[in-house]
């Protein structure tokens, strides 16, 4: 820097300009006015200390800040930048309050979304949520598993499906494209619920058909189901059952490159939102062995009676109907397949065996342990650490802090035992899902009417 032409800081300050000149790169001959206000606000000795500690990389946004700031304090000696950022804080909110506005006016239509047991978020996922959730402890990648065990149903399986589960419920039939695409505003994002599948995704709507029926859609890409004729026979099979813990499948489309499923809608969204997310009110400990019990009894149908194995077991496909009940997501029981492979969307609930491709009904019993696990804590731990305090009989600090020792010690003892069993790693030596619905029959029989609350519902529309 010449003394010909001193940078603004130097000529402010009526000084020579040296070469080494600390200010010279930021405050440019022709803005002096910009010395002017950071060093009537910060002084000319505190903004050189603060250049010269700082890195070369760093500086000029150092300047700016300053400069934006001293600006500010002219304009609001009190406040300064703070102002604006409340102003812009202020105007966030707004804009946030107008969307839910619209979405709350659209949902009066179509309906409030439910999470339909796929990867999403957030939830909040505890994250999670969430999730989100996030990120989220439910967005794990994907594992192949056997197809040709997990998904082989015996026409006998069929034929032992009574006729008490296909009484009062939806009909199942085959939906057009143009249908579905009515239904969800043309799959408009006003309609979107959440993404899900991992390595090969979809994407789940809620919908509403013409005689008012809200139902929930999973789209898959072609990707996912590459065969239609595969495609097909999976929706009908799974179509076919029908049982109270279940959400019933009511429809399929498979027109051209698309593959949808059409289920019941559930007004109360899934375990994973009640459970995990913070800011929802606490699960009552009754409440949570009512989940236990009804997916027990869901789990039973499918292996016992409709002799199929559910996929992907966890909170996000436990749902919440209209009056509260916990359900399993029918869309469990049909997942993304590609070179006669079945791709899970969460390792965390995965059993050791189904790792190397074996899918067997005590991979699902594993499963429903971490399950367990998760309404013991209202949290995810690590499996290691849960069996370390179980073993060390630490029981009290895998429980739910939340729930404010508001529980039944011998139940949570007896439940947290039930979980360590199902999560042997021998198959073997877990227990059968009768040794587990027997469990779980004599944990209610002692405990009080189960709770039927579900929390962070109260004052919601439905």
């Amino acid at each position: 820097m010449s003394s010909s032409s001193p940078c603004g800081a130097c000529k402010f300050q009526r000084r020579k300009c040296t070469q080494g000149c600390v200010f010279a790169p930021y405050f440019p001959p022709d803005q002096p006015h910009k010395f002017a206000h950071v060093h009537r606000l910060f002084g000319a000795s505190n903004i050189a200390k603060l250049l010269n500690q700082l890195p070369t990389s760093q500086r000029k946004d150092a300047v700016n800040s300053l400069a934006y700031e001293a600006e500010a304090r002219l304009r609001d000696p009190v406040y300064g930048c703070v102002r604006y950022i409340s102003l812009l804080e202020t105007r966030l909110k707004e804009v946030q309050l107008d969307l839910y506005n619209v979405k709350k006016a659209f949902a009066a239509y179509i309906g409030p979304p439910p999470l339909m047991g796929c990867c999403f978020t957030t939830a909040c996922q505890p994250q999670n949520p969430d999730s989100d959730n996030h990120e989220h402890h439910h967005d794990a990648p994907d594992t192949n598993v056997n197809h040709a065990e997990v998904m082989a149903l015996s026409q006998d399986g069929w034929n032992n499906i009574t006729e008490q589960h296909q009484e009062g419920t939806a009909p199942f039939r085959q939906y057009t494209l143009q249908e579905l695409i009515a239904a969800t505003y043309g799959f408009s994002l006003l309609t979107f619920l959440s993404k899900g599948g991992g390595e090969i995704t979809n994407n789940t709507y809620i919908g509403r058909l013409p005689g008012g029926q809200r139902i929930a859609i999973k789209r898959f890409t072609l990707m996912a189901w590459p065969y239609e004729a595969q495609f097909r026979e999976m929706a009908i099979r799974g179509g076919r059952l029908r049982h109270r813990r279940l959400v019933n499948l009511i429809g399929y489309c498979c027109d051209a490159d698309e593959r949808l499923l059409v289920a019941e809608y559930m007004p109360n969204h899934s375990l994973a939102t009640h459970l995990f997310n913070p800011r929802n009110k606490t699960m009552e400990w009754s409440m949570r062995l009512r989940v236990a019990c009804y997916i027990a009894e869901a789990l039973e149908y499918c292996i016992n009676e409709a002799r199929t194995l559910y996929f992907d077991l966890n909170p996000n496909k436990v749902l919440l109907d209209e009056a509260g009940n916990p359900c399993l997501s029918c869309f469990g029981l049909a997942k993304n397949h590609r070179k006669d492979g079945c791709f899970r969307t969460n390792i965390f609930y995965l059993a050791p065996e189904c790792i190397v491709g074996m899918g067997t009904p005590e991979s699902m019993i594993y499963s429903f342990g971490i399950l367990l696990q998760d309404l013991l804590s209202g949290k995810q731990i690590l499996l290691g650490e849960a069996l370390d305090l179980v073993l060390g009989k630490k029981i009290c600090i895998i429980l739910d802090s939340r729930l404010n020792l508001q529980y039944s010690i011998e139940e949570a003892t007896v439940l947290m035992k039930l979980a360590y069993q199902c999560l042997e790693h021998n198959p073997t030596d877990r227990p059968t899902i009768g040794d587990v619905i027997a469990t779980l029959a004599q944990i209610k029989n002692n405990a009080g009417g189960p709770s039927n609350a579900i929390p962070g519902t109260e004052g919601q529309d439905a």
